[in-house]
């Protein structure tokens, strides 16, 4: 929003687009795909799409990603607005790779070292206030811990992380099937 940007006496309006995105995290485990479309007001509409693909082993996680985003491929062929790369990551340290064709220029390659701060876990059984930005990486800590719970056989430590995700997040249905399980697998167990 503003008044409109000038080059000595010409004057355009500012860019404006509507956007729309859907991402759907399907029943594939770590299969996560999405899609969108953008509709600029002074030019095409463009869509775009991608996949990403992860596994952890203990705190390691890798992914696989392909993406296609048609505004990129109407200026350098169909084959640019295609994007594949992979990323892994150990705790706070993530390293990512992208690969990109772009027609007469060859291909781009990007790389990327990032940090994150190092996930500050609540105490169980303790209320605690999340801010926005740090709903998703503590659902995704939650969720793959008690994944790793689950899978190891501690139903009861995979209750309690299941729970704290559907506290964030109460239409998790992953989260809600796994903590259905938990707890009677626990009664299970408990009845030997």
């Amino acid at each position: 929003a503003g008044p409109p940007v000038k080059f000595r006496r010409k004057y355009d309006s500012l860019p404006f687009s509507v956007n729309t995105s859907l991402a759907w995290d399907t029943p594939v485990d770590g299969l996560l795909i999405s899609g969108g479309v953008s509709f600029p007001y002074d030019n095409t509409p463009s869509f775009n799409a991608g996949s990403e693909y992860g596994r952890y082993a203990g705190k390691l996680k890798t992914t696989i990603r392909l993406g296609y985003n048609s505004a990129v491929s109407d200026d350098h062929g169909v084959l640019s607005g295609f994007v594949l790369g992979g990323g892994v990551s150990f705790k706070m340290l993530m390293f990512d790779y992208a690969w990109r064709p772009w027609g007469d220029l060859e291909s781009s390659h990007r790389i990327s070292l990032s940090w994150r701060p190092d996930i500050r876990v609540p105490e169980a059984g303790k209320d605690y206030v999340f801010t926005d930005n740090e709903i998703h990486s503590y659902l995704e800590y939650f969720y793959m811990e008690g994944l790793k719970a689950y899978r190891a056989g501690n139903f009861e430590t995979a209750s309690d992380y299941f729970g704290r995700v559907l506290k964030l997040d109460p239409d998790n249905i992953r989260a809600q099937e796994y903590l259905k399980s938990s707890k009677q697998q626990n009664i299970i167990l408990r009845g030997r």
